[in-house]
């Protein structure tokens, strides 16, 4: 499996997915047998559903991930009368469905699920959303256009993404979470309901799932995460390998907005040049920063210059 460009590519996509499930569901047995060995109460139940449910999706179910992240840390702290707290939550929950599903993490929402987004990604606030029925129609939209505009990005948002969730924290404008590995976070309140914007959000957050499911095989990025730099996407300086990140994403942002200013598919193509523009700039800086100051693995440096040999040279 060639991992070597940042392009798109839906078969090494998929081959990154099946291999983040399988390492889940090996965590799972690794649980299992934790519990088996040990004098904490083993529920078979919870480790039967948790099995079923990852054998029968096609799609990274993140509510598995925050399920595995949870029963791993309840255990090495050793909360043995928690594990069976996740029961009728497990009970609620379905294989992925063939297609992203959109929903709205609000009160109506099962308060085990909140509880283990809040504990693991540091979503804290999340309160409804408004005219939400609106705002999926366009991110629905959103989708199309992607997979006009831009096909192997759109198959590989597809592979690793099984669920779209709609939030109102105020701190957050979109996220994704390997403790959450398959959900993107999007508030509604902060990214315009346009179908460009959501279009842009969606681009953004796959790659750091894409990102997520590399960092898996490889490193990156060898540099401590102590010492931080500034950064071309956010006003905080950050680690080096959270740049890596983010110079990841730019790099699929320049080619999707590059793409979609070279079609009729944008009512304000002006729109579209700024943004590519900007985003251009900020991916010089963040490759800048990367050759100066970060030791990186064969992959991760040939990933670059994959980066940099497209976008600014190509």
């Amino acid at each position: 499996m060639s991992l070597e460009k940042f392009q798109p590519d839906p078969q090494r996509a998929l081959r990154l997915k099946n291999d983040i499930c399988s390492e889940l569901f090996e965590s799972l047995n690794h649980i299992y047998e934790k519990l088996d060995q040990s004098s904490l109460v083993r529920s078979d139940k919870i480790f039967e559903q948790l099995s079923a449910i990852n054998s029968k999706s096609n799609r990274p179910v993140p509510e598995l991930f925050l399920i595995n992240s949870a029963l791993l840390e309840d255990i090495e702290n050793n909360l043995s009368d928690n594990l069976t707290a996740y029961e009728d939550f497990l009970g609620s929950l379905t294989p992925a469905s063939s297609e992203i599903k959109m929903s709205l993490l609000d009160s109506g929402t099962s308060r085990e699920l909140i509880s283990l987004i809040s504990r693991f990604t540091g979503h804290q606030t999340i309160k409804a959303a408004k005219n939400l029925n609106e705002y999926i129609k366009i991110s629905q939209i959103a989708l199309t256009q992607l997979k006009n505009i831009d096909r192997e990005c759109f198959e590989e948002l597809n592979i690793f993404t099984s669920k779209i969730w709609f939030m109102n924290d105020p701190s957050t404008i979109c996220s994704t979470s390997f403790h959450s590995f398959g959900a993107i976070y999007i508030n509604p309140s902060l990214v315009k309901a346009e179908w460009y914007d959501i279009a842009d959000k969606l681009v953004h957050e796959a790659a750091h799932l894409h990102v997520y499911a590399l960092a898996r095989k490889d490193l990156l990025v060898l540099n401590s995460s102590e010492k931080r730099y500034s950064s071309p996407l956010r006003p905080d300086k950050r680690p080096l390998d959270g740049i890596y990140h983010q110079c990841f994403v730019l790099a699929r942002l320049v080619r999707f907005h590059r793409a979609a200013i070279g079609t009729d598919c944008l009512s304000n193509p002006d729109e579209g040049k700024t943004m590519y523009s900007e985003y251009l700039e900020r991916l010089k800086f963040a490759i800048n920063v990367l050759r100066k100051h970060a030791e990186l693995t064969d992959l991760g440096k040939t990933i670059v210059d994959s980066i940099e040999g497209e976008c600014l040279e190509g």
